[in-house]
């Protein structure tokens, strides 16, 4: 296939003003995958299966991923039974909450977390650990083997001395659940 002289010319002449417009800044901007962020909570449970009656613990660990200091954090962990139809009265107990935290609430299914002083500051790139004790009551029903899933369902955080905040859910990968089961029959 030939081609003429000015159609070489004009190629050459549009690939030279890109070159030249890409080295001055004015050619598009070569698009970056988005970062991911680390995870701000690992959650993980001391028993995967309970019994009525049994206590059990989730450990909720919120990382600062920021590179200053987070001064408060607030979240909302709702207890949520995912099985098929939860049996009646099979419903978690909260039992109790120890650990890095100011004050730890149980209101209709949710824990309500607030880190304050003496919890904060969270430097960057440290940790608070919070443990959660639950429990089906003795008298639950456990022939619908309902599961208790926990996710952070929202998180509010400041940090840069209160100057700035991050809003957000997660939900943890694999999930992390407890389901109760019945006990052995004697």
């Amino acid at each position: 296939m030939q081609t003429t002289t000015s159609a070489t010319k004009r190629t050459g002449l549009v690939a030279a003003l890109v070159l030249f417009l890409s080295l001055m800044g004015f050619g598009g901007q070569a698009t970056a995958a988005p970062a991911v962020l680390a995870p701000h909570f690992a959650l993980s449970v001391d028993h995967a299966t309970v019994t009525p009656g049994q206590v059990a613990n989730l450990t909720v660990t919120f990382t600062n991923p920021q590179t200053t200091a987070v001064q408060f954090l607030y979240l909302w962990l709702p207890m949520v039974e995912v099985s098929p139809q939860p049996a009646t009265g099979a419903r978690a107990e909260f039992v109790g909450c120890t650990g890095d935290v100011s004050l730890c609430d149980y209101q209709s299914s949710r824990v309500i977390l607030n880190l304050t002083s003496p919890q904060v500051p969270i430097d960057p790139g440290t940790s608070r650990t919070i443990t959660l004790s639950f429990r089906y009551p003795a008298t639950s029903d456990c022939t619908v083997h309902p599961v208790v899933d926990f996710a952070p369902h929202y998180f509010h955080y400041e940090y840069a001395l209160g100057t700035l905040s991050h809003d957000g859910a997660e939900v943890p990968t694999p999930a992390v659940t407890s389901t109760l089961v019945c006990p052995p029959t004697v």
